[in-house]
Order: C-alpha cells, then structure tokens, then sequence
C-alpha cells in the first residue's frame, strides 16, 4: 500500500500507508451455532478492559472442576455477550465444553486480528 493517497472525510492523507484500521474495524465476522448464524460485534477498547476482568475466571475454568454449573454458564455469557447478542445463557448451557472452549480461542483470535494477519499472508 505504498504512495497511497486517501481521502478521509476533509482530510487528505498523503504518504506512505501501511495498514487500513477502518477496513479492519469494517469486517463483519460470524459464526454457527445449533443452525443459526451469530454474528461477532466490534468490540470497543472500554469493553476489551472489562471483559478482561472475566478472564481469570475462564482460566480457572480450565484448571478445575470446582465451579458450580450457573458459575460456568455465567462466566461464558459475560465473557461471549461482549461480541455477540444473540448467544443465549440456554445456547451457552446446551454447548459442550469443547465447543465454549473453542468459540473462547476463537475470539480471542478474533480480538487480536489474528484472521486477518493469516488472510494477508496468503495475499
């Protein structure tokens, strides 16, 4: 994307541009579950900073079984309700814990951009 000129609103950007935010932001992603599509919202950095209080709780999901199963329940609908409101507490109950495990990872993925770091260096 090298001598790129743009154009963003009033003002002209000239120079050399070495990535697109908007065009990162502008992604629409999703994902299916039980025949339905959810689709994954753009998260904000204020609720990057509160859902990484939910963080030590999944953590201490995967290294124990001592958490009660509304616990459990609760801990992933906090965490997925940052990036999806149509991901129900009954949906989150009826997944395995493979599926929560993965849908975890994958939106963690999805966060840091990982999809789109691959898709440029296929590019």
């Amino acid at each position: 994307m090298m001598g790129l000129s743009k154009k963003e609103g009033s003002q002209k950007v000239r120079g050399d541009v070495a990535f697109d935010l908007d065009a990162v932001a502008a992604r629409p992603m999703a994902f299916i579950y039980r025949g339905r599509e959810h689709v994954i919202k753009p998260m904000t950095v204020e609720q990057f900073a509160q859902s990484q209080a939910i963080l030590p709780i999944l953590l201490k999901l995967y290294k124990t079984e001592e958490l009660a199963d509304e616990e459990v329940i609760d801990a992933y609908f906090q965490f997925f309700s940052f990036m999806c409101d149509t991901l129900t507490r009954e949906d989150i109950a009826k997944m395995d814990r493979k599926q929560a495990e993965y849908l975890v990872t994958q939106l963690a993925k999805h966060i840091a951009g990982e999809e789109l770091i691959e898709e440029q260096k296929k590019n």
